[in-house]
């Protein structure tokens, strides 16, 4: 089988409940507060590691948290490419409003302590087929996109958080470019679903694109294919990891032979589960909860079940 490997950022998150987001010189207090694991590489290898046997997380955490690799293994994702280095755990502070909406504020950390040495001693264990996955809250993305196309690899690459240095990323040699609507307003400077798939396809004509759209649902392209999913109805809690789990579980469907289609569907209902609970890792629902959504969401799926 083909391995996955998440090459991504491991924060600690902290979040605060509150009943709006706090305006420009404005002090106010949270109704609740929260620790949680975060960081959009370990959300996403989370993810994966609940829906595909051969997932790797390469990251870096802070000497100064001895616990977090534990804590990490114990979500099941294998931590034999995380490295403890000197400097500042990446950080988030997160606000989540009643409706489960969230806003965040990012401290890197060691999420930017990755070198091309190391890099290229992951990428060379990797073989023609597998599979590379990268997020927006490390450094060295263009050497590590040049280094696994010329190895033969898979590249999924989600641009978040977003910042202008993406564009000039060479993003022509992603497989898989998975963005919500704010990402893709910004990638091609327009606002409305299908003009934003258009103008990237024409830009990218030989990646998959997947623009999730929140409650509203997914669309997505590949080659002269259009797909459309809508959102479902759940009870919104809290949405900060529900992107991470959507790309997780794609990802593990189309590496396991899924259509685009039925990957999609699966990981639709997996980003809903998701903001039916507190936190980012703790969030992410398990293989059988989201096998049971596809069920109770739509009244199929068995070649997702026989795949899976």
């Amino acid at each position: 089988m083909r391995k996955i490997v998440v090459i991504g950022s491991v924060n600690i998150d902290i979040v605060f409940h509150v009943s709006y987001f706090v305006k420009p010189k404005e002090t106010i207090s949270s109704e609740s507060m929260d620790r949680f694991l975060g960081g959009k590489g370990l959300n996403q290898a989370i993810a994966l590691s609940k829906a595909y046997p051969e997932v790797k997380l390469f990251a870096n955490i802070s000497s100064k948290d001895t616990s977090l690799k534990e804590e990490i293994k114990a979500f099941g994702v294998d931590t034999s490419m995380i490295e403890s280095l000197d400097g500042e755990p990446g950080t988030a502070f997160i606000q989540v409003d009643p409706s489960g909406e969230n806003c965040i504020i990012l401290n890197k950390g060691v999420n930017h302590q990755f070198t091309k040495e190391r890099i290229s001693s992951v990428i060379s264990s990797l073989h023609e087929g597998d599979l590379i996955v990268l997020q927006n809250e490390i450094n060295e993305l263009e050497f590590i996109i040049e280094s696994a196309k010329s190895k033969g690899l898979k590249i999924a690459f989600n641009p978040s958080p977003f910042d202008s240095k993406i564009l000039d990323l060479p993003l022509e040699e992603v497989d898989y470019l998975i963005f919500n609507e704010v990402e893709g307003k910004m990638l091609s400077h327009f606002s409305e679903a299908d003009k934003i798939l258009k103008t990237l396809h024409n830009r990218y004509p030989n990646t998959t694109l997947v623009l999730t759209l929140g409650s509203l649902g997914v669309m997505a392209q590949q080659a002269n294919m259009t797909y459309e999913m809508s959102g479902l109805k759940v009870e919104a809690v809290d949405t900060t990891a529900a992107g991470d789990a959507f790309t997780g579980y794609f990802l593990a469907g189309v590496q396991k032979g899924l259509s685009v289609a039925e990957a999609l569907e699966m990981a639709n209902v997996a980003g809903a589960l998701t903001v039916t609970k507190r936190g980012a890792s703790s969030s992410i629902p398990t293989l059988q909860e989201v096998f049971d959504g596809v069920i109770t969401f739509k009244n199929s799926s068995q070649k997702i079940k026989q795949a899976l």
